[in-house]
């Protein structure tokens, strides 16, 4: 089970926005292995998924940008691509050696903007600005990242449904955050609620109910809204909650990730986290093993 949440709300001692996003980390890898085998039109080349369990990281906080994102499916970018020069000397006609070239480039491509999306390549310094530009007019102005829908297409020719990808981005506009939910299509729709929130992921429902249900204290009246109105480490309680009421609904989903956006700043809290839960684990062994110690001399 998969779950990311985001709530936006309002600091009462200073009157700011903040937005925190928390989720398990837990999850499925889907990379792609390139394979060629002949057949009656010759090379016939395509990707297969390989799929492996393990924990890691779906909430980004991209270098220099003024977002961060979280994903719920197939874990994007992992798309291998090889560089089809490789099949120069493999008998083929002339217009699929074209296709071959024009699929490969296409497929770079997108893995690479994606990655520059999630934050895992840094945009250079002096393209920043233009590349968040881009992406908010696709956003605001025509209601989709075409780059998502691209790369769910791609994933899915080589992996079935299960290669769709899912997006929650936090955009801070300085005085107020708001969210935009992306869907497999790459379509966008944007929640300005204050409060509101929004998840995804298998384990949406049972997130967003227990924010409904446990966050009614944290409600205030705020420019006229009724917004989250609290200190951030009593929104961050809240948010860790919900999270943890979905992971317990699934034996194999675990883990927790926070990241902080408030005040122009994104803080990532996940080297913090692994670090406690390794010295929760090694002094919990220690006092284990004394303990065993006592009883059994």
């Amino acid at each position: 089970m998969t779950t990311v949440i985001a709530v936006t709300g309002i600091d009462p001692d200073t009157g700011k926005p903040y937005t925190i996003l928390a989720s398990d980390t837990q999850g499925t890898l889907t990379g792609y292995e390139v394979v060629e085998e002949w057949g009656r039109r010759g090379v016939q080349r395509y990707a297969r998924p390989v799929n492996q369990k393990q924990e890691f990281s779906k909430l980004r906080a991209p270098e220099g940008m003024h977002y961060a994102i979280g994903f719920a499916g197939a874990a994007p970018g992992q798309l291998a691509v090889r560089d089809p020069s490789e099949f120069d000397n493999v008998p083929m006609y002339p217009w699929e050696r074209k296709a071959l070239y024009r699929s490969a480039g296409e497929a770079k491509d997108l893995v690479e903007r994606c990655r520059q999306l999630l934050g895992e390549k840094p945009v250079p310094q002096r393209e920043r600005q233009g590349f968040e530009d881009a992406l908010y007019a696709d956003l605001d102005g025509k209601g989709g990242s075409s780059l998502v829908d691209r790369l769910n297409r791609l994933q899915r020719s080589v992996a079935g449904d299960e290669g769709s990808t899912v997006y929650l981005l936090a955009r801070d506009f300085g005085d107020s955050h708001a969210l935009y939910y992306l869907d497999r299509n790459g379509k966008a729709k944007r929640i300005d609620a204050q409060g509101a929130g929004a998840a995804i992921g298998s384990g949406e429902r049972v997130a967003v109910e227990y924010i409904q249900q446990e966050g009614g204290a944290l409600l205030g009246q705020h420019k006229g809204r009724k917004v989250l109105f609290a200190k951030p480490e009593d929104a961050l309680r809240l948010v860790v909650g919900a999270v943890r009421a979905a992971t317990e609904k699934d034996l194999f989903s675990s883990g927790l990730d926070v990241v902080v956006m408030s005040d122009g700043k994104r803080v990532s809290y996940r080297k913090d986290i692994e670090q406690w839960t390794d010295d929760f684990r090694r002094t919990l062994g220690e006092s284990l093993e004394k303990l065993v110690e006592k009883e059994t001399s």
